[in-house]
């Protein structure tokens, strides 16, 4: 199931892959294929709601501000400007409360047009109410505020058009509806100026989404060649300390991981054990290579599932002998841990072709050092380790022998 997971995971980001380089190459604001698009919405759809609600409660006081210049234009305007200039910042309030929980793009587009516009219209509406040497003014802010935000602020280009559409329909609409200074038949000029204004807004609005969808499409692919990276690192490191053969530490991690236990073994004691198959040249010879290595896996696997789960770390040592750390063991269960280990194996009753009516066996070697000993070295209990193990091939084999003890710990 693991290795299918992980199949499946494989084959997921080369299909990404594949797809961002695609979009790459297309180098287009089209939404991308919908496991991409999901994605880059998911990273920047709340960047950008936050950024649009930021914007919105920072017009609120400039909105409010503008009282002041309409005073100063006219003090007859503030009757107007004041419930109008009102109305346009509760709106830009309001919006910048509910944008950062809309989750579908074109509610988002319309809650955060809703006050632009307002703003557009309250503007322009005070230019025709006021008097003609500040009306141009007017509506000259009320295009640049709107081309501004559009600009400026990170919208979709979907959006920006719609948003662009709308202030271009909406603006000769005032001019038509409340008579002023500017009126429309006499002013066509400044509703096709304000539609040249929102179409530069809207080419500069998507080449921001093109920058945007590019610089997602890029850090996208960088993330995916840094976990290719990581995962090959992993590999070469996985093969660097593990025995291809049997799937487990070979010697070099064996021993690293001995000196790390070595300098912990003040607050925990330390043993080691080192196996050995018995009569395994025999075994060889009679039933070949390939029949030995599966053996030694079988072997192997047999001393893995005898461990102490996420305590003892067992390791090929090279032929077939095997090693495994045993940390935290006492002296006690040092035995029962090594009879463990060998009764494992005979269990398997795996036929010995060079043995008639023998199963394979291993013989076993033990070392101990207590915690805080400082006597010897990590060469020292392998040293012992492999005397011990002598004394068990010489003795009878399949058995456990404890070092610096004559006697047999456990006897087949």
């Amino acid at each position: 199931m693991k290795a299918l997971s992980e199949a499946r995971a494989l084959s997921s980001e080369d299909s990404l892959r594949g797809l961002v380089e695609q979009a790459l190459q297309q180098r287009s604001v089209r939404p991308f294929p919908p496991e991409l698009e999901a994605q880059f919405r998911a990273r920047r759809g709340p960047v950008r709601r936050a950024r649009l609600a930021r914007t919105l409660k920072l017009a609120t006081p400039l909105v409010m501000l503008a009282l002041g210049l309409d005073w100063v234009n006219g003090p007859g305007l503030l009757r107007y400007a004041i419930p109008m200039r009102i109305a346009v910042a509760a709106s830009c309030t309001a919006a910048s409360l509910i944008l950062p929980r809309l989750r579908r793009q074109w509610l988002e587009t319309l809650v955060y047009a809703i006050p632009i516009l307002a703003m557009m219209l309250c503007t322009e509406a005070l230019g025709e109410l006021g008097s003609a040497r500040v009306a141009d003014r007017y509506m000259m802010a009320a295009v640049i505020v709107v081309a501004a935000l559009i600009v400026t602020q990170p919208l979709p280009f979907r959006s920006a058009i719609w948003l662009g559409g709308a202030a271009t329909l909406l603006f000769p609409l005032v001019l038509w509806l409340i008579p002023g200074p500017i009126s429309l038949s006499a002013n066509l000029d400044m509703p096709a100026f304000n539609a040249g204004v929102m179409a530069v807004a809207i080419l500069m609005a998507h080449r921001a989404e093109l920058s945007r969808r590019l610089g997602f499409l890029s850090a996208l692919r960088n993330e995916l060649t840094t976990r290719d990276l990581n995962a090959l690192n992993a590999e070469l490191l996985r093969l660097s300390s593990t025995d291809t053969l049997t799937g487990l530490a070979n010697r070099r991690q064996f021993e690293a991981e001995l000196q790390r236990h070595w300098a912990d073994r003040r607050r925990a004691p330390l043993a080691v054990a080192l196996v050995d198959v018995d009569h395994f040249k025999s075994f060889n010879d009679s039933a070949g290579h390939a029949a030995g290595d599966a053996c030694l896996c079988r072997v192997a696997e047999a001393i893995a599932g005898a461990m102490r789960q996420g305590l003892d770390q067992a390791a090929r040592f090279g032929g077939e002998e095997f090693t495994v750390l045993l940390p935290g063991v006492t002296e006690d269960e040092l035995a029962t841990l090594g009879e463990r280990l060998r009764r494992a194996v005979l269990d398997l009753a795996l036929p010995h072709p060079g043995q008639m009516h023998c199963p394979v066996t291993i013989s076993i070697g033990l070392s101990w050092r207590s915690a805080g000993s400082r006597a010897g070295s990590p060469d020292t209990l392998l040293r012992e380790a492999d005397r011990a193990l002598y004394v068990a091939k010489n003795t009878g084999r399949n058995r456990v022998v404890l070092a610096e003890r004559p006697r047999l710990a456990a006897t087949g």
